[in-house]
Protein backbone atom coordinates (compact mmCIF):
# COMPACT_ATOMS: atom_id res chain seq x y z
CA UNK A 1 0.00 0.00 0.00
CA UNK A 2 2.83 2.43 0.87
CA UNK A 3 4.50 1.73 -2.48
CA UNK A 4 1.23 2.46 -4.29
CA UNK A 5 0.83 5.76 -2.45
CA UNK A 6 4.45 6.74 -3.15
CA UNK A 7 4.01 5.85 -6.82
CA UNK A 8 0.75 7.86 -7.01
CA UNK A 9 2.46 10.83 -5.31
CA UNK A 10 5.37 10.58 -7.77
CA UNK A 11 2.97 10.53 -10.74
CA UNK A 12 1.05 13.48 -9.32
CA UNK A 13 4.33 15.39 -8.88
CA UNK A 14 5.41 14.66 -12.46
CA UNK A 15 1.98 15.63 -13.80
CA UNK A 16 2.05 18.90 -11.82
CA UNK A 17 5.55 19.70 -13.11
CA UNK A 18 4.48 19.04 -16.72
CA UNK A 19 1.39 21.22 -16.31
CA UNK A 20 3.38 24.07 -14.75
CA UNK A 21 5.99 23.92 -17.52
CA UNK A 22 3.27 23.72 -20.17
CA UNK A 23 1.37 26.71 -18.74
CA UNK A 24 4.56 28.79 -18.64
CA UNK A 25 5.41 27.88 -22.22
CA UNK A 26 1.83 28.53 -23.35
CA UNK A 27 1.90 32.08 -21.92
CA UNK A 28 5.31 32.74 -23.48
CA UNK A 29 4.09 31.57 -26.89
CA UNK A 30 0.62 33.14 -26.76
CA UNK A 31 1.80 36.61 -25.78
CA UNK A 32 4.09 36.97 -28.83
CA UNK A 33 2.64 39.45 -31.29
CA UNK A 34 1.01 42.86 -31.48
CA UNK A 35 -1.86 43.83 -29.18
CA UNK A 36 -4.23 46.80 -29.46
CA UNK A 37 -5.24 48.28 -26.09
CA UNK A 38 -9.04 48.38 -25.85
CA UNK A 39 -9.35 49.69 -22.29
CA UNK A 40 -7.31 50.99 -19.38
CA UNK A 41 -8.57 50.84 -15.81
CA UNK A 42 -6.95 52.75 -12.95
CA UNK A 43 -8.37 54.08 -9.69
CA UNK A 44 -11.74 52.41 -10.49
CA UNK A 45 -12.05 54.44 -13.70
CA UNK A 46 -12.05 52.72 -17.13
CA UNK A 47 -10.99 54.56 -20.26
CA UNK A 48 -11.23 53.54 -23.90
CA UNK A 49 -8.19 54.97 -25.71
CA UNK A 50 -10.01 55.28 -29.05
CA UNK A 51 -12.72 57.45 -27.47
CA UNK A 52 -9.96 59.79 -26.34
CA UNK A 53 -8.45 60.10 -29.84
CA UNK A 54 -5.61 57.78 -28.94
CA UNK A 55 -4.30 54.38 -29.98
CA UNK A 56 -2.01 52.28 -27.86
CA UNK A 57 -0.31 49.04 -28.85
CA UNK A 58 1.96 46.57 -27.09
CA UNK A 59 4.21 44.31 -29.14
CA UNK A 60 5.86 41.33 -27.48
CA UNK A 61 8.74 39.81 -29.47
CA UNK A 62 10.33 36.33 -29.34
CA UNK A 63 13.57 37.70 -27.87
CA UNK A 64 11.86 39.02 -24.70
CA UNK A 65 11.86 42.61 -25.92
CA UNK A 66 8.95 44.70 -27.04
CA UNK A 67 7.54 48.13 -27.80
CA UNK A 68 4.66 50.10 -26.43
CA UNK A 69 3.43 52.67 -28.96
CA UNK A 70 1.02 55.47 -28.16
CA UNK A 71 -0.42 57.76 -30.84
CA UNK A 72 -2.48 60.76 -29.72
CA UNK A 73 -4.30 63.50 -31.57
CA UNK A 74 -4.22 66.71 -29.57
CA UNK A 75 -5.83 69.80 -31.07
CA UNK A 76 -5.33 68.47 -34.59
CA UNK A 77 -1.69 67.57 -34.03
CA UNK A 78 -0.54 63.95 -33.93
CA UNK A 79 1.93 62.96 -31.26
CA UNK A 80 3.73 59.58 -31.24
CA UNK A 81 5.54 58.03 -28.32
CA UNK A 82 7.37 54.71 -28.46
CA UNK A 83 8.88 53.00 -25.44
CA UNK A 84 10.99 49.87 -25.65
CA UNK A 85 10.86 47.29 -22.90
CA UNK A 86 12.30 43.95 -21.83
CA UNK A 87 10.13 41.29 -20.27
CA UNK A 88 10.22 37.82 -18.77
CA UNK A 89 7.29 35.53 -18.05
CA UNK A 90 7.06 33.18 -15.12
CA UNK A 91 3.69 31.43 -14.96
CA UNK A 92 1.07 34.20 -14.85
CA UNK A 93 3.59 36.96 -13.99
CA UNK A 94 5.25 39.33 -16.46
CA UNK A 95 8.32 41.21 -15.22
CA UNK A 96 8.76 44.42 -17.25
CA UNK A 97 11.68 46.79 -17.49
CA UNK A 98 10.27 49.87 -19.23
CA UNK A 99 12.18 53.17 -19.47
CA UNK A 100 14.47 52.06 -16.64
CA UNK A 101 11.56 51.22 -14.32
CA UNK A 102 10.59 47.75 -13.16
CA UNK A 103 6.99 46.65 -13.01
CA UNK A 104 5.25 43.36 -12.42
CA UNK A 105 2.05 42.39 -14.19
CA UNK A 106 -0.29 39.52 -13.49
CA UNK A 107 -1.89 37.95 -16.53
CA UNK A 108 -5.65 37.79 -15.99
CA UNK A 109 -6.61 36.57 -19.48
CA UNK A 110 -4.44 35.34 -22.33
CA UNK A 111 -5.66 33.45 -25.36
CA UNK A 112 -5.32 33.74 -29.14
CA UNK A 113 -7.55 36.83 -29.29
CA UNK A 114 -7.34 38.65 -25.96
CA UNK A 115 -4.86 39.73 -23.32
CA UNK A 116 -5.63 41.35 -20.01
CA UNK A 117 -3.02 42.06 -17.38
CA UNK A 118 -2.90 43.93 -14.11
CA UNK A 119 0.19 46.09 -13.64
CA UNK A 120 1.62 47.29 -10.38
CA UNK A 121 4.71 49.33 -9.82
CA UNK A 122 6.16 52.17 -7.82
CA UNK A 123 5.82 55.66 -9.32
CA UNK A 124 9.04 57.39 -8.24
CA UNK A 125 7.75 60.88 -9.11
CA UNK A 126 4.50 60.51 -7.18
CA UNK A 127 6.04 58.34 -4.47
CA UNK A 128 3.12 55.90 -4.55
CA UNK A 129 2.23 52.46 -5.83
CA UNK A 130 0.39 52.50 -9.14
CA UNK A 131 -2.05 49.77 -10.20
CA UNK A 132 -3.98 49.37 -13.41
CA UNK A 133 -5.61 46.83 -15.70
CA UNK A 134 -4.82 46.84 -19.41
CA UNK A 135 -7.18 44.98 -21.77
CA UNK A 136 -6.04 44.20 -25.32
CA UNK A 137 -7.10 42.40 -28.46
CA UNK A 138 -4.70 40.78 -30.91
CA UNK A 139 -4.05 42.81 -34.06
Amino acid sequence: MKKTLKFAALLLGIFTMICMTSCKKDNEDLIIGKWNVTSLTADNMTMNPSQMGMTMTWEFKNDNTGEMVMVMNLMGQQMNETSSFNYTIDGDKIQFKLDGENAIATIKTLDKKSLEFEVSGFDEEAGTMMNGIISCERM
